[in-house]
């Protein structure tokens, strides 16, 4: 039976396998749960996990920004192969997506959120790092102190068990380019209030720099696509601090894979389950949401029982389903959710009645109704793979 595209994977186990290194940003997954941090390594979920335009865009971003600091061009020249290359890190982007069967959804480039936005903050931030590189020159790698600009190289300390790749490396400076905002967003915090997260990056990025060079930076700056930059000092006990915790991590989940189960590993709450791609699949997650979560997740989540075979509507072009809702972060009550697109949500057309299914990334009318979204994924259970 077809699932969103794919085989029956029914039986399919997956286990947890030993991570041999550590990022930085592998490092704030496992902070939030241990077990998105090992999901988040298995290449056999792939299929089952929907991606994110937002996230394809910000690839494309680091991958243009990467080839033109290699590319020694005349001003015009450098411009128009911004272009090129932009067309084509987002085309390899849009080609993978085409052939991922949840991901065939999101349609063409253009219509990705943001597009415009990421373009023009890249052509900004290409220009920049142009100008920089003509002024401090290419560095050269038999310096044992940062005397030019580094871009995208790979840094890797304690055996090899911890890894990074600071975007750009200038001078006594640790740059970091940002997709989404770099300030904490709460009320009690000022707005100039640098994001925990970006923080312990930058001061992982510094031990790794001091490692290889031996010479401490002196200050992270994070810069967003928009807005103004943020700094922070790289103070050295801070960063030596962050580097032992990142290991000592890895160290943990590498221990606890042998001795716990998926389920202990994981961390439910709202906080790490929000933005938590894996959801779907975790038990933890489900034995712990309940109707308090409703919207404060990415769309709502629930575990349903289809209460009669799926009906066609809009001329075949859609499904609605009535189905009682068992838990998740909705209370148990008989829905009909509708319209489901028969192209994007193909495991419908192999559910019936008294089948369990999972759906997630609903959003909740103001009355309470649930409707789906463009990110409304949905898996009969007997369907999905079981974490060991």
């Amino acid at each position: 039976m077809p699932v969103g595209g794919m085989a029956s994977r029914m039986g399919f186990c997956i286990r947890l396998a030993p991570i041999e290194s550590i990022s930085p940003s592998l490092s704030e997954t496992m902070r939030m749960c241990l077990l998105r941090g090992g999901l988040s390594r298995s290449r056999d979920l792939s299929t089952f996990i929907l991606g994110n335009p937002k996230a394809w865009l910000g690839n494309a971003y680091h991958e243009v920004l990467e080839i033109l600091s290699r590319t020694h061009l005349p001003e015009d020249v450098f411009l128009s192969n911004l272009n090129v290359y932009w067309h084509d890190a987002v085309k390899k982007q849009h080609d993978r997506m085409k052939r991922h069967p949840l991901d065939q959804r999101f349609g063409n480039p253009p219509t990705w959120p943001g597009y415009n936005l990421v373009l023009a903050s890249l052509r900004a931030r290409a220009q920049n790092l142009r100008e920089e590189y003509l002024m401090h020159g290419e560095h050269s790698v038999e310096h044992k102190a940062v005397e030019g600009v580094l871009f995208e190289r790979e840094f890797r300390s304690f055996a090899g068990r911890l890894v990074g790749r600071p975007d750009v490396v200038i001078g006594k400076e640790i740059r970091d380019y940002k997709t989404g905002g770099v300030f904490e967003t709460s009320d009690d915090l000022p707005d100039c209030e640098v994001k925990e997260s970006y923080a312990r990056q930058l001061y992982i990025y510094g031990y790794l720099v001091k490692e290889v060079f031996g010479v401490w930076p002196e200050r992270g700056v994070l810069l967003p696509m928009s807005g103004g930059r943020a700094e922070i000092m790289l103070d050295p006990d801070s960063c030596t601090r962050e580097a032992e915790e990142a290991v000592a991590l890895l160290d943990t989940y590498n221990t606890a894979i042998h001795t716990k189960s998926a389920e202990h590993l994981a961390s439910a709450s709202v906080d790490s389950c929000k933005w938590c791609q894996f959801k779907i699949l975790c038990p933890a997650f489900w034995n712990t949401a309940n109707a308090s979560w409703s919207g404060m997740l990415d769309g709502d989540a629930v575990e349903c029982n289809i209460v009669e075979e799926p009906r066609r509507i809009h001329g075949g072009e859609a499904f609605s389903v009535s189905m009682g809702i068992l838990r998740g972060s909705q209370a148990p009550r008989q829905i009909d959710l509708t319209p489901l697109s028969s192209s994007t949500h193909q495991f419908l057309a192999t559910v019936g009645k008294d089948d369990r299914v999972r759906i997630m990334g609903l959003r909740v009318r103001t009355d309470g109704i649930l409707i789906p979204t463009i990110r409304t994924l949905g898996a009969k259970i007997d369907d999905l793979p079981v974490l060991a």
